[in-house]
């Protein structure tokens, strides 16, 4: 879930949980961390000609690429399509030559390598976002925890 829609759900109660993508403290929710990792530009071929690139809707992450383009080239990046999902972008590029600005375990997925031509990735914690709850179900919440962290590091 995109981080604000997430916090907004588990401060409604609408969500007892939530995982998401983010580096920001959190206020009024338990953020327990996962796991970690990087935003990068990805293609699946290995030497991917400098081109138009598919990014996501406005995110921190996107912005911050954007700005390290500016710094770096002294022009903006060009965005070919600004797409509504990472999965969605993931897809395209593991079926076509494009490149897309993706997290890195979607690009492991599918097997797609960082671009040669970018800037430095950004990092990102992987975040379990939830309000505090009774101590049964802390207790298999906990449980939960430590098998996502787990699976988040191997």
């Amino acid at each position: 879930m995109r981080p604000d829609m997430a916090y907004g759900s588990i401060l409604r109660d609408e969500a007892d949980i939530a995982l998401v993508l983010d580096n920001a403290p959190w206020e009024g929710v338990t953020a327990s961390e996962l796991g970690q990792g990087q935003f990068q530009l990805y293609s699946k071929e290995r030497d991917a000609p400098q081109g138009p690139v598919l990014l996501p809707e406005d995110q921190i992450e996107v912005l911050t690429l954007q700005q390290r383009w500016q710094q770096i080239h002294g022009q903006p990046l060009l965005v070919k399509a600004r797409l509504p999902s990472w999965s969605l972008i993931a897809d395209i590029c593991s079926r076509s030559s494009e490149v897309g600005f993706l997290p890195d375990f979607l690009a492991k997925q599918e097997n797609l390598y960082p671009v040669a031509w970018q800037p430095t990735p950004s990092n990102y914690r992987i975040l379990a976002l939830h309000r505090n709850v009774s101590p049964p179900l802390q207790k298999r919440l906990d449980q939960l925890l430590r098998l996502w962290k787990h699976t988040f590091k191997a």
